[in-house]
């Protein structure tokens, strides 16, 4: 026996309207404003980054590592020379810190791909004006896994200040 919705002819196609418009809604306000995409990420692999990662003692400034996982986790072990930067420091109203604007490259790492934080700091980062930013994306497991040098404890330094922007006051 077929059943056929009761209602009015083209409520149906009415009603799938309001649900796509009501997903589109949840969906731009989930993002706050970003616009800066996952698609805008431009990944490297565990060969880039030893590359990169080889130029982090050189002289000049080459390349600005930041690690945004938890404070327990970068003391547990994290990739040497990183910066332990949490993402709820650098507000969306920030505008760049000179000191890391000195630096030709930033990278961000987290545990693993999946690390929501690490992908988080890449798209703040870019959407409050660095211009060359990337993502380790297999992160800090990986390279553990690897048997590459971690370094332990907690940095000396607290982390970096950003200030928010003029434009946001």
């Amino acid at each position: 026996m077929n059943k056929t919705p009761v209602g009015k002819p083209g409520s149906e196609k009415r009603l799938n309207g309001v649900w796509i418009a009501l997903g589109l809604a949840v969906a731009s306000a989930g993002l706050g404003g970003c616009s800066v995409s996952d698609a805008d990420i431009e990944y490297i692999d565990l060969s880039q980054m030893r590359q990169f990662h080889a130029e982090i003692d050189k002289p000049g400034k080459a390349l600005f590592l930041i690690d945004p996982r938890t404070p327990s986790q970068f003391a547990d072990g994290h990739i040497p020379g990183a910066k332990n930067i949490l993402l709820p420091s650098i507000k969306a109203s920030s505008k760049p810190d000179p000191d890391i604007e000195e630096y030709g490259l930033i990278i961000v790492y987290g545990n693993d791909p999946a690390s929501v934080a690490a992908k988080g700091m890449t798209k703040r980062l870019m959407e409050i004006g660095y211009d060359d930013v990337k993502m380790y994306r297999e992160g800090f497991v990986a390279w553990r896994l690897n048997k590459l040098p971690i370094e332990t404890g907690r940095e000396e330094k607290p982390e970096l200040e950003f200030k928010a922007s003029k434009s946001a006051r």
